[in-house]
């Protein structure tokens, strides 16, 4: 027997471009399994609205902060079951592998 959710999973989109931002909103919009709870085009951001929002998934432009793993160690260690999806320009080996050797997130390659 499936048992149900009790709650959408919070999703919290930090990237510097408005537009992308809006596009995520529009697609998680038709989910019930998520939902928006934040959003953030800065790095300093960052931090303060995936912990007010009490966030289960980060989508983050690895691109717009000085230090991704800075932040993204930061995040875990006061969010230790948060969820990063990385999404970035480039491919960074050692952030990837940042992410995977903590079993917290995914990472995609955008065009």
């Amino acid at each position: 027997m499936a048992v149900a959710k009790l709650r959408p999973e919070r999703v919290v989109i930090a990237d510097p471009h408005t537009l992308f931002r809006e596009a995520l909103r529009e697609c998680f919009r038709a989910s019930r399994d998520l939902t928006v709870a934040g959003e953030t085009g800065t790095a300093d951001e960052t931090v303060r609205v995936v912990q007010d929002c009490q966030a289960d998934i980060l989508v983050l432009d690895t691109d717009m902060l000085p230090s991704a793993e800075t932040t993204v160690r930061r995040l875990l260690t006061a969010a230790p079951a948060l969820t990063v999806v990385a999404l970035s320009m480039r491919e960074d080996v050692v952030f990837i592998r940042l992410l995977l050797t903590t079993g917290s997130g995914r990472s995609s390659t955008r065009a």
